[in-house]
């Protein structure tokens, strides 16, 4: 059984999410549905959305409060 984690994500990962973006792009899937954009924006701008999102105060207008989290294998280390 693999165990999972689940981790906010933050400038550490941007390597890791690059490459899960461009996976997408070689299968031909050019939409990460539940992404909150991430493959649309610069990743720093991005991070600063989900973080801004996270809070009733700092919704961005059109947009709900949400968590986004990344889930890594434990056994992965990462």
């Amino acid at each position: 059984m693999d165990y999972i984690k689940l981790v906010k994500p933050e400038k550490k990962h941007k390597e890791i999410i690059l490459d899960f973006i461009r996976e997408h792009y070689a299968n031909n899937e050019h939409e990460i549905h539940g992404g909150a954009l991430v493959e649309k924006l610069d990743y720093d701008v991005w991070l600063k959305q989900i973080a801004d999102n996270s809070s009733k105060e700092t919704v961005h207008r059109d947009w709900v409060v949400s968590s986004t989290f990344l889930v890594f294998r434990k056994k992965d280390n990462s």
